[in-house]
């Protein structure tokens, strides 16, 4: 029998609860996806809502040490990516992403007996947005969400597509998973290193992840060290609409399983 986790939110946003729950709901009946986190059941009472969800072990945050160190990078951050691509599919950009939204699961690795295998989940769709019919998803001024690492710099200066935006902050969790730590503290000219990199490009941050780079034993897959920098190189891109989208990372031969 697989076990459940029961999350009571009663000291959440009550907007935030709703919409994560009606978007949880929509995707469960959707089907399930692996790297999308899974609602069983939601039960309102007089003073609680409770949602019960599947078990996982952690966020990729709290794990980030054991997960560089037991685990590929590619493999991980694939799935991420995979539960990006599956969400917009289903019609919504997640506008949250972080390695705090990205929960883990450890199951058993039959392939290697003694090992674990990671499985990475979307979470927390509290500020989900859903796509419009063209597939464009606009997120107004006074809408914007996120934590400041992650936020792309466009959020910053009024209204923004949430789809580029989404890759910004898939661009630092990658940027994290591969030196331990984000590029900036905030994607604006008030931070002492992105004001440069804006102004330079990329080759600003080319020696930090050559300081810092992970191992290509570490990176695993049919990736190396320059192949993720240069996807880096394309989504901590300035313009927006310069950004791959989910769909075309995922078409990176050495992203691949």
């Amino acid at each position: 029998m697989e076990k459940t986790a029961i999350s009571e939110s009663f000291q959440w946003d009550e907007d935030d609860v709703q919409t994560e729950l009606g978007v949880m709901k929509s995707l469960s009946e959707s089907g399930r996806h692996e790297n999308v986190l899974f609602l069983l059941d939601a039960v309102e009472t007089k003073e609680y809502l409770i949602a019960v969800m599947e078990l996982v072990d952690g966020d990729l945050h709290d794990m980030l040490g054991s997960v560089r160190g037991d685990h590929k990078i590619v493999d991980v951050f694939r799935q991420i990516v995979q539960g990006c691509a599956y969400i917009k599919q289903q019609g919504y950009y997640h506008c949250d992403l972080s390695l705090e939204n990205v929960l883990i699961k450890l199951v058993p690795n039959y392939h290697n007996t003694g090992n674990t295998r990671l499985i990475a989940k979307l979470s927390d769709f509290g500020r989900v947005r859903k796509r419009d019919d063209d597939g464009s998803c606009r997120i107004r001024d006074d809408e914007v969400a996120g934590k400041p690492y992650y936020l792309a710099p466009e959020a910053y200066n009024g209204s923004y597509e949430a789809g580029p935006a989404d890759v910004w902050s898939l661009g630092i969790i990658l940027f994290i998973l591969i030196t331990g730590s984000p590029p900036f503290g905030i994607a604006n000219d008030s931070d002492e290193v992105f004001e440069p990199f804006a102004e330079m490009g990329f080759g600003y941050l080319e020696p930090v992840l050559r300081s810092c780079e992970a191992s290509e034993e570490e990176i695993g897959g049919r990736g190396d060290g320059r192949s993720c920098v240069a996807l880096l190189r394309r989504m901590l891109e300035v313009r927006p609409e310069k950004r791959p989208t989910v769909e075309e990372i995922l078409e990176l031969e050495w992203l691949s399983a």
